[in-house]
Formats: structure tokens, C-alpha cells, sequence
């Protein structure tokens, strides 16, 4: 019985290396290609094709073979191949997609932000805010504790809003 899983993982682990992604294999594909262009992007297109072909290789195999050779394929191998085939694909797909998508930096998502004591009112916040006219961006302001801490993170005190105890069983 311990050979069939030790057969079993060595497969999973050969099929994990086919150079395609979501595999594994695939971004080593996505490494070499990005050390050769220093393209990030072009890395990822190239293994995200990869792992395209190797769907197109396992329906030839597993379902086209078969038929040409005049035999019926299996209907639970040809399951389980469609099903392993749909999710390489999805994954190469979605690899590829977002391989093509604009880059974000942090930078540009960040907010000023400004700490106010817990004594501050809504017409202290008001006075940071820019004047109009400048279409600047109000800053987002965070009441704090002497020491920096916000209010509702002291151990002492509750969260802002406190769990509801369960309604009573009848």
C-alpha cells in the first residue's frame, strides 16, 4: 500500500515541474525568461503560454489520442483531465492577464493622514482641511491617546464596537 502514494506524490511532484504556470515549473519558466529580457512581464506571458500548451498536450494525450487510434478514452480520465485542463488554464490566463496590467505603486494609493488628540473636536479636524479652491485632498485624521495609541487600543477598554451577547435559547 505505501508504494501506491510513493508513486503517487512522485507523479504529482514530476507534474508540479512541467514548465507552465500555476505550476511550479512555470515560474521557473517566469524567472529564466525575466533574468534573459529583464522583462517581469514578458517572463510571465512566456510561462503563462507554457502552461497553456502543456493543457493543449494533455488533451491531445488524454482525450484526442485515444479517439484517433480508433479506442473510446476513459470517461472518468477524460473528467479528471478536463477538470486538471480548466484550472491550468483559468491559472495561465489569469497569469497572463495580470502580467499585462499596469503597475501600482504604494505610493500613489497612500492618504495623508494626521493624528489628533481624543479631546479634538469635528472643528479642529475641519481646520486641517484644504481650502477648496485647491481641490487638494482633505487629510484622514485618527484620534489618539497621549503616546500615539488610538482610543479603542488600549487593553483596558473595549473595541469601538463591542460584541452583541447571543439572544436567548427558548
Amino acid at each position: 500500500m505505501t508504494n501506491i502514494f510513493v508513486w503517487a506524490n512522485l507523479l504529482i511532484g514530476l507534474f508540479n515541474v512541467l514548465p507552465g504556470l500555476p505550476l511550479d515549473g512555470g515560474r521557473l519558466v517566469e524567472s529564466a525568461v525575466w533574468k534573459l529580457t529583464g522583462s517581469q512581464e514578458k517572463g510571465t506571458v512566456a510561462a503563462g503560454w507554457g502552461g497553456r500548451i502543456i493543457v493543449i498536450g494533455l488533451v491531445g494525450w488524454f482525450v484526442v489520442l485515444p479517439l484517433l487510434s480508433g479506442r473510446e478514452p476513459d470517461t472518468s480520465l477524460v473528467l479528471i483531465t478536463m477538470l486538471v485542463c480548466g484550472f491550468l488554464w483559468m491559472g495561465a490566463s489569469a497569469s497572463i492577464r495580470q502580467a499585462r496590467l499596469p503597475l501600482v505603486e504604494a505610493g500613489a494609493l497612500a492618504e495623508p493622514a494626521v493624528g489628533l488628540p481624543e479631546s479634538a473636536t469635528v472643528a479642529d479636524m475641519l481646520a486641517l482641511a484644504p481650502v477648496p479652491a485647491t481641490g487638494a485632498t482633505p487629510p484622514s485624521c485618527c484620534t489618539a491617546r497621549t503616546g500615539g495609541r488610538p482610543p479603542w487600543s488600549t487593553p483596558a477598554r473595549s473595541p469601538p464596537f463591542p460584541r452583541q451577547p447571543p439572544p436567548p435559547r427558548p
